[in-house]
């Protein structure tokens, strides 16, 4: 039984990086448009670049400061800082920083609407331990959501 188990290991440490490397031999790599934007292209970014024709290094600068709340020293970031922090806001533009603090209170309240639900059909009261991480989850959601908002004021002022 031992060597069963031991040959199954074996099977799978040998076999599985054989295998990927048999199915990615022939995959190349993604192709890079020239004098583009740059590889990270969010919302966020292809706004800045749209806008402003901004290079990747001012484009990180810009959203660095923006969503950490900071002012920006050259004047046309800081145009740009103050029109990406209002767009925010106002939510033309944002996508997942927008949205995170959000997806983290529905996260908690469905383990917390789980988490009671299960309660009551199997009426075991040890099925309510899963509260004890949706109710932190659901706090930590509004903080973000919080954080974000008034890093997002702040830039908006320190950048107009």
């Amino acid at each position: 039984m031992v060597w069963a188990g031991s040959a199954l290991i074996a099977a799978i440490a040998i076999g599985l990086p054989v295998a990927a490397w048999w199915f990615s031999r022939d995959l190349k790599p993604p192709r890079q448009p020239m004098g583009g934007p740059g590889p990270r292209f969010d919302r966020v970014d292809r706004w800045l670049f749209d806008r402003y024709q901004l290079g990747v290094l001012d484009r990180w600068r810009v959203r660095q400061a923006v969503f950490d709340g900071r002012t920006l020293s050259e004047p046309v970031l800081r145009g740009a800082a103050h029109d990406l922090a209002t767009d925010v806001l106002v939510g033309k533009v944002g996508g997942f920083v927008r949205r995170g603090g959000w997806i983290l209170i529905a996260e908690g309240a469905f383990i917390v609407a789980a988490a009671i639900v299960v309660t009551v059909i199997r009426n075991d009261y040890a099925f309510l331990a899963p509260v004890l991480v949706g109710l932190p989850q659901l706090v930590l959601g509004e903080m973000s959501r919080r954080r974000t908002r008034q890093a997002l004021e702040r830039a908006r002022q320190l950048n107009e």
